[in-house]
């Protein structure tokens, strides 16, 4: 890998800006009803922060794509701003994983585990179709 590519920092975009307003906006609505039907119920609130904690950290890390560990090797900028694009999807998709924390009923049992799947399988397709954007553009 070239080693200007390797410490790059991307510029803020208004893609990035776009997608971090659309982010806080998911947050805090999700913060909100989570909240008001758990009763304030601390472990709930818990639970359903990590998700939201861990989609803020995708994307903080997605202006800096070294940091993204994706098996493709990046060989000129385009492939750095698409790897860095996945994260920020990614994030949205993680940050809408906690809606099924509202409804404990929805977490438990087969159905909790029909979700679980699901949201694997989700993150998986974007991975793979961004794995393949990025051989791509080379």
């Amino acid at each position: 890998m070239n080693e200007d590519l390797n410490n790059i920092r991307l510029p803020r975009t208004k893609e990035s800006t776009l997608f971090e307003v659309v982010l806080a906006s998911i947050i805090i609505i999700e913060g909100v009803f989570i909240y008001l039907k758990s009763a304030g119920d601390s472990g709930t609130l818990t639970i359903a922060a990590i998700p939201l904690l861990a989609a803020a950290a995708l994307m903080v890390t997605a202006y800096w794509p070294k940091w993204i560990n994706m098996p493709v090797t990046i060989k000129n900028y385009r492939q750095m701003e698409l790897k860095a694009q996945s994260a920020r999807v990614i994030a949205l998709v993680v940050a809408l994983f906690p809606a099924f924390f509202a409804n404990p009923e929805w977490i438990k049992g087969p159905s909790g585990t029909i979700i679980g799947i699901g949201f694997a399988a989700i993150v998986m397709v974007i991975v793979i179709y961004y794995v393949w954007r990025i051989e791509k553009a080379q």
